[in-house]
């Protein structure tokens, strides 16, 4: 699967620690979670490191959700 737009903007947010933005997208099957950006950072790997716990736990609570 490509980086298309909705999943940039799950990067972005998640990053930014955006609950509810986060909380949306995660809901979107057509999103893909630990696809990566160019340094290989996946959302929940940015949400960890920028010390946003709510996001990860929304992360981590989609069931393909992967630490790595």
């Amino acid at each position: 699967m490509e980086l298309n737009h909705l999943t940039w903007r799950l990067l972005q947010v998640s990053k930014e620690g955006d609950v509810v933005e986060v909380g949306m997208l995660v809901s979107r099957e057509d999103i893909d979670p630990n696809l990566k950006r160019a340094c290989g950072e996946t959302s929940l790997i940015v949400a960890a490191e920028n010390g946003h716990e709510a996001v990860v736990q929304l992360l981590l609570g989609r069931r393909d959700v992967t630490s790595c």
